[in-house]
Order: structure tokens, then sequence, then C-alpha cells
């Protein structure tokens, strides 16, 4: 793990890279994003959004397909069997979205 010192000399590093392509007048727009789409990719995990909504969306899921299949149960089933399991999951995956997007807005 890097400590953050190290992170900010990544941080300044990878700073510049995106400046000096930027600045480079020899590249053309599409080299351009090419390079920066990489240079993106050199940042760490925790700083790429799409990480982030890959987890919203799949709790999102979750949260609300439990209940919705619960609900469809209640309604065309004349003998109900709604699992505590499948509930229990619902529960928590709309705990962890909560928790999670909450982390994500104190950065």
């Amino acid at each position: 793990m890097a400590t953050d010192s190290e992170n900010t000399v990544l941080d300044t590093e990878i700073s510049k890279l995106y400046l000096k392509v930027l600045e480079d007048p020899k590249l053309d727009l599409e080299h351009k994003k090419v390079l920066l789409d990489e240079i993106r990719k050199l940042r760490p995990a925790s700083e790429n959004r799409w990480n982030f909504r890959w987890v919203i969306w799949a709790l999102a899921l979750v949260a609300i397909i439990s209940p919705v299949a619960s609900a469809i149960a209640l309604i065309f089933s004349k003998e109900p069997n709604i699992s505590e399991g499948v509930l229990a999951l619902s529960s928590t995956a709309v705990g962890a979205l909560a928790a999670y997007v909450t982390s994500g807005l104190k950065k």
C-alpha cells in the first residue's frame, strides 16, 4: 500500500503527464484522447469513478428486485412463500447502498 507522500508524488507526476499531453502541438485530438485515457488508468482503483458506479448499480438492482419479486409472489400465488433470506438480502443491499453512497460523498 502506498503512503500519503508516495500518493502525492504519484498524483503530481500524473498531473504533469496530463499537461504534457494536452500541451503537445504534435499530437492530434484522437491521439490525445487515447493517451489521456491510458494516463487515467494509472490512477488507483479507488479514484476510478466507474468502480463506484458499478457497485451502486449492483446494490440497487438487488435492493429493487427482491421486494418486487416478493410482491409478485404475493399477488399471483395462492400460498405465497417468501423466503426470509431474500428479504434479508434486500435489506442488506439497501444498507450497503446507503453506506457506500454516503462514504463516496465524504470524499
